[in-house]
């Protein structure tokens, strides 16, 4: 009975026994995150509510209509511009734009069994993936890829998101690929520098570039200066360093020359928090 349950449902979603096993252990992994990650994007406001007038103000202008309180001693009697307080559940009317750049050079291949660097890209990619769905007309993400052969390698569109088990699957078996089969070299300024620059070309209620990166640049001759100026090149946009990976203090060394625009995330389970964070920076902006 067991087994034709099973055979029933790798059936519907077309996939093998052993491709089923394989994405499961990913599951397994980020259950627990994907559920928490689901609950802050569900409270995650609209940014750009609308400017209206306030009335009933100490200060401001004087509400023409408030003329008569005013002579009984009234004294809320003016009003001023500022940003409606919405109602629960007001509809956002565009799309919180995001693109997660996700380090695939070779380095992140050569070096996963130092720290599982790649494989935990590809469960923090899954975890985005089942995180977002059912909150695509809320939040317009991507998942790009940057290596040795490109600065902007698309396996997640705004408009193409995954949306059974075997295409999230098929997303992180290409990531993997890619990383296992590129050029040496790193392209993570010109990943940054078009996804800054890219994102922005479409409206949005608000718009973030996320960026995993193992820390392996400094080979290349690629200065903490530079980066931080790629992250800061557009006010509208909250901007963000994540390091995965570590060899001989890289990250810790880069995070102190990037200051609040890095994070190290040594185990998946802070990305909720570190995501939670950005859109409360954001918020503040």
């Amino acid at each position: 009975m067991h087994e034709h349950a099973m055979e029933k449902m790798l059936t519907k979603l077309d996939m093998t026994q052993g491709d089923y096993t394989v994405f499961q252990k990913y599951m397994d992994n980020v259950r627990r995150e994907v559920r928490e990650l689901r609950v802050i994007l569900e409270s995650v406001e609209a940014k750009n509510k609308e400017r209206v007038w306030l009335k009933n103000q100490a200060s401001g202008d004087l509400d023409d209509t408030k003329i008569i309180e005013g002579l009984t001693g009234e004294r809320a009697i003016y009003r001023k511009r500022g940003e409606d307080d919405p109602e629960i559940g007001l509809f956002q009317e565009k799309p919180k734009r995001m693109n997660f750049v996700f380090d695939l050079s070779a380095s992140m291949f050569r070096f996963n069994t130092h720290d599982r660097r790649l494989e935990r890209s590809l469960e923090v990619a899954l975890m985005l993936m089942e995180a977002f769905r059912g909150f695509e007309q809320k939040f317009a993400y991507s998942i790009i890829g940057h290596s040795g052969d490109g600065a902007n390698i698309e396996f997640v569109t705004p408009g193409k998101h995954p949306k059974t088990e075997k295409e999230e699957f098929e997303i992180i078996n290409k990531m993997r690929a890619h990383s296992q089969y590129c050029l040496s070299g790193d392209n993570t300024l010109g990943a940054v520098s078009h996804s800054v620059k890219e994102i922005v070309k479409e409206e949005g209620d608000d718009y973030f570039v996320v960026v995993m990166s193992d820390a392996n640049i400094t080979q290349y001759n690629i200065h903490p200066n530079d980066i931080a100026r790629v992250l800061k090149s557009d006010d509208r946009v909250t901007a963000q360093m994540i390091f995965i990976g570590s060899l001989q203090g890289q990250a810790e060394q880069l995070q102190k020359a990037l200051g609040s625009q890095a994070t190290i995330c040594s185990e998946n389970k802070d990305l909720p928090k570190i995501m939670k964070a950005l859109f409360l920076a954001s918020m503040v902006k």
